[in-house]
């Protein structure tokens, strides 16, 4: 891997957690042009970041600088275009930085193309994909009460789900008003495919649930509200991060999608944790 694909990852790392470290490396050998852009389009916020840095081939060449440069984004299914803001900026090390931002959350499914350029000359573009929402279909439950689990069924992937997390609504005893209590399944699968199955781990959960509220587990009187399963999809680009989809210039843009579903879990599975049975029937 060359010294730039190794600092493509680390700035999509930083621009994940909206942090501003300087990990790009503006001395590049295999550079095809004198900008590289970096981003992510991501559902989980609502504030969009690009960030810029002016390449060159030799530590002894002048920058090309940024001066009179600017970003917009077209949806490609309405042709809407917003024009992104401008943040000359430091990382944590005080080195100044680049960021163009943008307020909106990207549609699921949607198509962007990203534009750099100065006045009417368009210097790079790129272009992504929200994936589109899984289907999810709710399965069989088994096993005993410590073991209690369901089968959830997942199509339509285009990227392996991330970050995956079922969340527990339950009410305390003595208490008016729910919690929620998140239980943590990280990465869904090891590899794409595009159906998965996997299991929601109710048994167990449960010691997860139970913990948090300072209860044992099998305590009585806890009322059980609902639970949803989140999760995170990347766009296809992320299957080679490494790879530069910038055309004219050197970089990377790719998408996050975030999905949240909601099933009723059977009256029996919820009494057999030993909760009382409080989910709304619609």
């Amino acid at each position: 891997m060359s010294r730039h694909a190794v600092h493509i990852v680390l700035v999509l790392m930083l621009l994940a957690g909206a942090g501003c470290d300087n990990f790009v490396d503006p001395i590049s050998d295999d550079r095809n042009g004198s900008v590289a852009m970096y981003g992510v389009l991501d559902m989980r916020t609502e504030r969009q970041l690009l960030r810029l840095e002016a390449l060159r081939s030799t530590i002894e060449e002048a920058p090309g600088g940024l001066q009179g440069v600017d970003v917009r984004s077209i949806e490609e299914a309405t042709g809407s275009i917003q024009t992104w803001t401008r943040l000359d900026t430091t990382d944590r090390s005080g080195a100044p930085i680049t960021l163009f931002e943008a307020y909106f959350e990207p549609a699921v499914g949607a198509t962007y193309r990203l534009e750099v350029y100065r006045g009417d000359v368009v210097l790079s573009f790129a272009t992504t994909t929200v994936p589109p929402r899984p289907r999810l279909t709710v399965g069989p439950v088994a096993g005993d009460t410590s073991s209690l689990a369901q089968t959830i069924f997942l199509e339509n992937l285009e990227g392996v789900p991330e970050r995956a997390h079922v969340d527990y609504a339950v009410v305390d005893t003595g208490q008016a008003l729910p919690v929620t209590v998140p239980v943590t399944y990280g990465r869904l699968a090891a590899g794409l495919t595009e159906e998965l199955q996997f299991q929601v781990n109710y048994g167990s959960d449960r010691y997860v649930v139970m913990a948090q509220l300072g209860k044992l587990v099998d305590e009585p009187g806890v009322r059980f509200r609902g639970l949803s399963l989140t999760f995170d999809v990347p766009s296809q680009e992320w299957a080679d991060p490494v790879a530069n989809n910038v055309a004219n210039d050197l970089g990377f843009l790719g998408a996050v999608g975030r999905y949240t579903y909601e099933w009723t879990v059977d009256g029996q599975t919820v009494e057999a944790l030993g909760w009382v049975n409080e989910q709304s029937v619609e």
